[in-house]
This record gives C-alpha cells, sequence and structure tokens, in this order.
C-alpha cells in the first residue's frame, strides 16, 4: 500500500520536490497537492491520509479546533492514532512552538524544508510503515548530559533525535524542554533549549534506568548546524580514542 501525503500549500514545488525525494523510498508515496480548502476537503473525501502538510499561510493560530473538527468530520480517514498533522512555517520561538502543538500538530517543518529530514521524521511518526531501508541521517553514540525535567544521560545523538537515560519512565508523545551543549552554538554561554517529543521510554537492560528516545520538534536551521557539528566533534574524538591518540 502506498504513503498518502496530502500537501497543503500554494507552493507547487514543495510538492514536486517531496514526490521526487520519496522516489528513494522502498515503499511509494502519493503526494497529493492542493492550494484550497474545497480541494483540500475533496482529497479527504476520497482518501485516507497518512501525513498531512500544512502551510503556515493556511493555519490561523485562532482555529485551535481545526484539525480536531476535521479528525471528528472524517473518522478514520484521519484517526489520530494514523494521520500527523506537520506545519511547514518559518522559525519559531518555543513559546510559539508550544502553541502550534497544541492545535495538534506532531511536528514543524521549517522553511525551506530540508526534505532528508522531513523524510527521517515521517518514518518516526509513521512507525508501522517502514519506508526506509535505514536512517537518512546520521547517528552515533555519545556520554553526554542532557537537561530535561527529570535527571537524565544522553547515550545516542542524531539530528533528529537523541536517545537518554532516564530515572523513570516518560510517556510516549510526551513534549519535553531539553537544552544540551549540543544544540548550542559553538562559543555561546548559554545553552539553547529546544522542544521535543517522546518516541517511546522502556527499561534499559543493562541499568536501573530507562532508555527514552526523543526527537526534536521543529528545531531552527542554526540549530541544526549546531547539532551536526557537535557530532562530527564527538565522531573526531571517538576516532581519536580509538587510535589511542
Amino acid at each position: 500500500m502506498p504513503i498518502n501525503l496530502l500537501v497543503f500549500s500554494n507552493d507547487l514545488a514543495l510538492s514536486k520536490n517531496i514526490q521526487m525525494a520519496t522516489k528513494l523510498c522502498q515503499v511509494p508515496f502519493v503526494v497529493y497537492p492542493c492550494s484550497n480548502f474545497e480541494k483540500f476537503c475533496e482529497y479527504l473525501d476520497k482518501h485516507k491520509m497518512d501525513a498531512v502538510l500544512v502551510d503556515e499561510l493556511f493555519n490561523s493560530v485562532q482555529e485551535t479546533k481545526w484539525i480536531s473538527d476535521l479528525r471528528s468530520k472524517y473518522g478514520e480517514k484521519l484517526a489520530v492514532d494514523q494521520t500527523s498533522f506537520f506545519l511547514v512555517c518559518q522559525e519559531h520561538n518555543l513559546k510559539q512552538i508550544s502553541q502550534i502543538l497544541s492545535q495538534g500538530y506532531k511536528d514543524l517543518f521549517v522553511k525551506p524544508i530540508d526534505l532528508t529530514m522531513m523524510l527521517q521524521k515521517l518514518q518516526i511518526y509513521l512507525p508501522k510503515k517502514q519506508f526506509l531501508k535505514e536512517n537518512l541521517l546520521f547517528t552515533m553514540g555519545v556520554n553526554s548530559e542532557m537537561e530535561i525535567q527529570i535527571r537524565g544521560k544522553m547515550i545516542r545523538a542524531s539530528e533528529f533525535g537523541a536517545t537518554i537515560l532516564t530515572n523513570r519512565p516518560l510517556g510516549e508523545n510526551e513534549v519535553l524542554t531539553v537544552s544540551s551543549e549540543m544544540l548550542t552554538a559553538s562559543g555561546s554561554e548559554e545553552k539553547q533549549s529546544s522542544l521535543a517529543r517522546v518516541l517511546y521510554s522502556i527499561p534499559h537492560k543493562l541499568s536501573n534506568a530507562y532508555e527514552t528516545g526523543i526527537t526534536f520538534i521543529g528545531p531552527s536551521k542554526s540549530m541544526l548546524t549546531s547539532i551536526r557539528l557537535w557530532i562530527r566533534k564527538k565522531f573526531i574524538e571517538s576516532s581519536e580514542n580509538d587510535k589511542g591518540v
């Protein structure tokens, strides 16, 4: 079965670029572009969607129940456990991101969309449909502090999230505020924070702790740059240690 992706945007090039990017996936994608609400509803009447991308130009901060009303109207075609909504937008601060999430969005994609990140995030949020053969973005083991609402130790890091050892389990889909040196530009004295969504939290087999996976929500371009530079630095340090340097 193909993965159906509805793109609610005036930017037709975005839909074309997404369709081209998904050709690398092992499961076919069908991208449905629409630039008005009538067409949007027409597609929803005919097809069950796996994900919906909404441009911020079509999103009103006043319509806090818009997504929940759509789910009520279209039932199984937009089931909350099967269809994720994403906002395509400019960069926002943590307070604005929290407001966007409260509307029912799963995550944000910052313009211009990083298509590799988008596919990786879609795979995270559609775990029952394995369309990527392997992660598109690099992940490595680390041993570094990460500040969250409870004590935690980061053991793996990637551009799209991290794995943390926590002293108690966290709820799936719980939204946390996290801060770490990996999110902060080099030379900055203050650690940058991000919102993150809990993907899972399971007992860790080797310690009296829980292995908790998170994904960063709507990271800014500067934050992604900081993460990539930090991971590169850790990789170089790890390689040098392996060589006994």
